[in-house]
């Protein structure tokens, strides 16, 4: 049975990309590298993105799995939470009728 869960928060933070390292990298007129760094580009070890340079990152990381860790243990109900995908997902598919 697959694992079912609510993220416990949403945080947002800068991922290495492909771009970074598709055989196309600086000449890819719609790469992220580009649009990041401008059109003179060159893609250094230094530009990209890190999840260990990025400490406040990392310490979100590490509270959103202690929350997660805590729901877990306490009363943490796959099929409740599964009911609440279903409905929202109903609704979106409706929507988009």
């Amino acid at each position: 049975m697959p694992i079912v869960f609510e993220a416990p928060d949403y945080y947002s933070t800068m991922n290495v990309t492909a771009c970074y390292s598709c055989g196309h990298r600086e000449t890819c007129q719609v790469a992220i590298p580009l649009m990041m760094h401008g059109p003179d580009v060159k893609i250094t070890e230094d530009i990209i993105p890190d999840v260990i340079r990025q400490p406040e990152d990392m310490d979100v990381a590490v509270e959103a799995g202690r929350l997660l860790g805590e729901r877990l243990r306490n009363g943490h109900s796959r099929d409740e939470v599964t009911g609440k995908m279903q409905e929202k997902m109903m609704v979106m598919f409706q929507d988009a009728v």
